[in-house]
């Protein structure tokens, strides 16, 4: 490259300035308030009330934390062998990841194809910061890190996850449909080779990774590894049936509120939530941002 373009730029360039050639062409010649559709539209899929959130909450999470506390590693079951603790936790951090669509798409009509990669950059900047170790003789390809508390760490990767969320919906301000489906997976091809896969942005290269240790919440390890190697610590199913329940309490409440009701509104008609005095442009920016949150928290997790 030439010696005035920045280095940790050179990685991903060729991909990142046609994105930001196809995000400014459409901004620009996009209709700022399209019209949802015409009237041979089929109708919208419903959004039903949620209802008995607190009762769900109470019955299913101590019932998940005693299915995941006796199935710890590889057992036999009705002729079955497997590792259903790991199963059963990788599903609930789906779960979580899934509520981001549930905003997203179920509450606005947005489609957002880059939700993973933001819950990749969270990941990532969260074991950045909690990592605590450079190269040792056990890992000479280890990268150091500033070894901040998970909280803290974790905070920082989903602020950082809204950031780029935020970022990503601008497009969303003037294009709908295709076209943004179009943005967004662009947008997550960029982001990879930008930066995930950009050592000079990363400082990983040649199997090296991020040391960091177990993480403790008043003293009980809630990491995901047992005792067994594999990711199926009961403690850490508890504490993410926790999180989820925590998230879906949320999701459900904000579909009970009255930015419910304006998410609502955008998705059946956009002209005609403006007339009504909503405003399309906030409203979708606060969805873009509250489904990278949780896709960020999915990502942590």
């Amino acid at each position: 490259g030439e010696s005035w373009f920045p280095t940790w730029l050179q990685s991903g360039a060729r991909d990142a300035i046609p994105l930001i050639i196809i995000v400014v062409v459409l901004f620009l010649k996009g209709k700022s308030l399209p019209v949802r559709g015409n009237i041979e539209e089929k109708r919208l899929p419903l959004a039903p009330y949620p209802k008995r959130v607190g009762k769900y909450v109470a019955i299913f999470v101590p019932l998940g934390f005693l299915f995941a506390a006796g199935l710890p590693g590889d057992f036999l079951w009705a002729g079955l062998t497997g590792s259903w603790g790991f199963g059963f936790t990788t599903s609930l951090v789906a779960a979580m990841f899934g509520l981001s669509f549930v905003v997203l798409a179920g509450y606005v009509g947005q489609i957002s194809l880059v939700q993973i990669s933001l819950a990749g950059t969270a990941a990532f900047i969260t074991a950045r910061f909690v990592a605590n170790e450079g190269p040792s003789d056990a890992n000479p390809f280890a990268v150091g890190g500033p070894n901040w508390p998970w909280p803290i760490a974790s905070a920082v990767g989903v602020i950082v996850a809204i950031i780029v969320g935020l970022i990503v919906a601008v497009p969303a301000l003037r294009i709908r449909g295709v076209q943004l489906a179009v943005v967004t997976i662009a947008a997550a091809i960029s982001m990879w080779t930008l930066f995930f896969d950009n050592p000079s942005a990363t400082k990983l290269q040649g199997g090296s990774s991020y040391q960091f240790g177990t993480p403790t919440f008043f003293g009980v390890d809630i990491g995901s590894t047992s005792s067994s190697g594999l990711t199926d610590n009961p403690k850490f199913t508890l504490f993410c049936l926790i999180v989820l329940a925590g998230l879906c309490t949320m999701v459900a409440n904000l579909r009970r509120g009255s930015t419910g009701r304006r998410f609502l509104a955008v998705r059946a008609n956009e002209r005609a939530a403006a007339s009504a005095g909503v405003s399309v442009q906030s409203t979708k920016l606060l969805a873009f941002g509250i489904a990278a949150a949780v896709a960020g928290v999915a990502g942590v997790m």
